[in-house]
């Protein structure tokens, strides 16, 4: 008795607070109502009758379901109002991530004033992270750079490898650079973070993406490459937060590709070309209380280099082999508290990498690599607006490297000959704890959504790294130089860190929203404290939510990779210098000692700034246009000098972006999006990872601050989900851009005038294309059949350069990626 009074006191007190902010009673709003538009209000509640702050609520037309015509967030008392509606029936959806989304058809008459009150049952996964705002949809909590790529747009867009890194490319933020490696923000791949369901899923070692999922494991990639939340650290250019798809107490059975694409060549079938199932299950354990999620995916891909075929096929590809598993478990102890396990497994194979025309079969390694995670996540409801998340996890992942023979690597004008020069065999793990706690609070001087957490991390590794003689050739075949390594080889170190933070995002007027935050972290390698301050604003300088302006600074800290740390125990390079005779030219014989500068190694740093402009052009239409700007310091670099090879922290790099971007909403969730960006990124080109990351390069040339090899001046982007009547989808994808830029060398493998300006690859257009329909094979059992053509056009779109100016070559580009058709069949009970 007591509950229900107070909870009604509480309803009543919450519609009387937004009645009183919005207006209601006073003699100019009742003119308005009179005067035609409807209003609505009201609260939303949870089971126990507590009030549900930062709730979405969204109206729109019953005729037209898939444009929302307002959107707007509930208060710190669980209420909302909806004002300056024409008559007509509309469509309340009320959602609100870990609660079951509710819907209300209203007639609204001219002049209404009509209250309702909303109760949201949980349902069976409350998100261990905040889920953010679709990326074109006009909101002024939605900080820039923010974008969520969902499940339905992961399962109808053509993506080439079938694994979500593949979607991210969608973003105008992110580019796949020259190695293959995705790049957000005009920053390297290791600058960037990759979180599943918040919990780090990089590798220990070099910070790079390390992690693989079975698309359907996935429900949605949260993107945030502006200026970051301060909740996030160990980023300068953006994080991909992949949240993963729970049990419900419905089940859920897909089964897709279970035929192999069959290799045809000369007139027949030679061999399996890929052959990839995935499958998924989930369902309750418990009803009510406790589900499962498993999903699986085998993997055995060859990817071909068409100029290579004369040596045989079976030398002129590489193949992939790989199994992915999530398995998760979810657990409602009470329905205010939850636990999520998870566990993911992904060892796979790789023959032949990174093969193409300047690396030949001899001269590629063949990589094993071994990984898991395991995590346990909790979400406790400590009061009518307040939250506690902790998770835990732990991160094995291991790699070796294995040149196909003992022989010394040769660097010709026409690429690497004989062998790959480099192997090794590491071993790394994380053990990773963290703790949020989110509470909105209410008061006359507006809202505050207030978080604050912290993070320990402890990281490291140890195996051997060790490497082949290298042998450099002149255009005659005589010898130039010859590199050996010697040392012990025997790698090793261990890293502790440790961060908090604390952000407050407060909205002082209906029209101005304010996030500020500030993060700070100790660094164990650089032994070294840093505090990273945050700020946006975002207001809506006109009546109505159809215009928003943004702008933004932050400082953010990157992650020094672990293999730094023990930089200077690395094997060393012993050079010697040839003249064409063959003798050695006199005092040309030198061991380069590893060091570390002066002043030791520091925590990179960089400093962003972004201004945006969100518009409403019509319900169904908006427009983004937006202006970053990053400045990088402090970051690693390895120089070769005289007697040493030298690690500093004197790099810097510097990006800048202007993104025009416009979404339609189509119906039944359809959606088309079109976007320019004209951009540049220049950096020191001998970064750390680059030079002693999974793969690496032989030559170490001398630094130099110049174009980034990813750098593309101009890039336009557009893709879209069409749904079609007869349960038709098609998922056109579009990209043009600039070529890569790349480096001129000469028959030493010195560089001729400056790196990255030696010219750029051709300007590169891909159009992708899904087409697929929904067949019903029984009552309750359904079928996803269709088409995928990748690069449908057969643009000649080359990955490869012969940049010797030696070699009669020159200038010559390979190694197309060719158009490629597949069917796609997806078994839905």
């Amino acid at each position: 008795m007591h509950t229900r009074a107070f909870t009604n006191a509480r309803l009543a007190f919450a519609l009387a607070f937004t009645w009183s902010l919005t207006g209601a009673g006073h003699p100019a709003a009742a003119q308005h109502v009179a005067e035609g538009a409807a209003r609505m209000a009201g609260v939303v509640l949870d089971e126990s009758g507590g009030v549900l702050p930062g709730v979405t609520v969204t109206l729109t037309a019953s005729s037209r379901p898939a444009v929302p015509l307002m959107e707007v967030v509930t208060d710190a008392e669980g209420a909302f109002e909806v004002d300056g509606v024409g008559p007509g029936e509309y469509t309340l959806v009320v959602s609100l991530s870990g609660f079951q989304e509710q819907q209300q058809t209203i007639l609204l008459r001219a002049g209404d004033s009509i209250v309702r009150r909303f109760t949201l049952a949980l349902t069976a996964f409350s998100e261990v992270v905040e889920v953010v705002a679709t990326a074109a949809r006009v909101d002024q909590q939605r900080s820039t750079g923010e974008a969520q790529v969902v499940e339905r747009v992961l399962a109808a867009v053509p993506l080439a490898k079938e694994r979500f890194e593949d979607a991210l490319p969608l973003l105008p933020s992110t580019i796949r650079g020259p190695d293959g490696l995705l790049n957000m923000s005009g920053t390297r791949a290791n600058q960037s973070t990759l979180l599943m369901n918040g919990v780090n899923g990089t590798d220990p070692v070099t910070g790079q993406f390390a992690i693989r999922l079975p698309l359907e494991a996935v429900e949605a990639l949260n993107v945030q490459a502006g200026v970051l939340s301060a909740q996030f650290g160990n980023a300068t250019g953006g994080v991909t937060n992949v949240v993963t798809r729970p049990g419900q107490d419905t089940w859920d059975f897909q089964f897709q590709n279970f035929l192999p694409r069959f290799r045809f060549k000369e007139g027949g079938v030679r061999g399996v070309d890929a052959f990839t199932p995935r499958l998924r299950l989930a369902g309750p354990i418990q009803r009510g209380r406790l589900w499962f999620a498993e999903t699986a995916n085998y993997r055995f891909v060859r990817s071909r280099v068409t100029e290579l075929e004369s040596r045989g096929l079976d030398r002129s590809e590489q193949q992939f082999e790989s199994f992915d598993a999530v398995t998760q478990i979810d657990y409602a102890v009470r329905p205010t508290h939850r636990l999520v396990g998870t566990f993911v497994w992904f060892p796979n194979n790789i023959d032949n990498v990174q093969i193409d025309t300047l690396h030949p079969f001899e001269a590629t390694p063949d990589l094993r690599q071994r990984g898991w995670n395991a995590a346990v996540a909790e979400r406790a409801v400590l009061g009518a607006a307040t939250t506690f998340d902790t998770s835990f996890s732990v991160k094995q992942f291991d790699v070796g490297i294995q040149p196909k023979t003992l022989d010394p690597s040769e660097i010709t004008i026409t690429g690497v000959r004989g062998n790959y020069f480099n192997r090794f065999d590491r071993d790394s793990r994380r053990y990773d704890a963290s703790a949020t706690l989110t509470t909105l609070i209410g008061n006359r001087a507006g809202d505050h959504l207030v978080k604050a957490g912290s993070n320990v991390a402890r990281t490291s590794y140890d195996g051997t790294d060790a490497s082949l003689p290298i042998l450099v050739r002149r255009a005659d075949g005589s010898l130039a130089q010859r590199v050996e390594f010697v040392g012990d080889p025997a790698v090793r170190a261990t890293n502790t860190e440790v961060a908090g933070f604390v952000e407050d995002q407060w909205s002082p007027l209906s029209r101005l929203t304010v996030h500020i935050g500030a993060r700070y972290a100790y660094e164990g390698i650089a032994a070294e404290h840093t505090l990273a301050p945050r700020l946006e604003l975002a207001v809506r300088p006109f009546s109505g939510a159809g215009t928003v302006l943004k702008a933004g600074y932050g400082r953010f800290y990157d992650k020094l990779p672990l293999n730094a740390k023990d930089f200077t125990a690395h094997q060393r390079r012993h050079v010697a210098r040839f003249e064409a005779t063959g003798r050695v030219i006199p005092d040309s014989i030198v061991t380069l000692d590893n060091r570390v500068a002066a002043g030791g190694l520091r925590t990179p740093l960089s400093d962003a700034w972004n201004v945006e402009l969100d518009q409403r052009l019509a319900t169904d239409l908006t427009l983004r246009v937006g202006y970053q700007e990053r400045h990088g310091s402090r970051e690693l670099v390895v120089d070769p000098l005289d007697e040493a090879l030298s690690l500093s922290s004197r790099g810097r790099s510097r990006s800048r972006s202007l993104e025009v971007t416009v979404q339609r909403r189509l119906a039944r969730s359809g959606e088309v999006n079109v976007s320019y960006v004209r951009s540049q990124a220049f950096g020191n080109l001998n970064d750390f990872v680059s030079l002693f990351g999974t793969t690496r390069d032989p030559i170490i040339r001398p630094d130099e601050f110049s174009r980034q090899p990813f750098d593309a001046p101009n890039r336009f982007l557009a893709w879209g989900v069409v749904m079609l009547p007869h349960d038709v989808t098609v998922a056109p994808t579009v990209e043009y851009r600039t070529g890569f830029p790349y480096t001129v060398v000469d028959e030493r493998q010195g560089v001729v005038g400056s790196r990255n300006r030696g010219g750029r690859f051709p300007d590169l257009f891909t159009l992708d294309l899904a087409v697929t329909k929904e067949v019903r094979l029984t009552g309750t059992h359904r079928a996803r059949v269709g088409i995928q053509v990748f690069n449908l056009t057969d643009h000649f779109n080359p990955r490869d350069v012969q940049n010797n100016v030696s070699s009669l070559a020159f200038r010559e580009f390979a190694n197309s990626a060719d158009r490629q058709v597949r069917l796609k069949f997806v078994l839905l009970f």
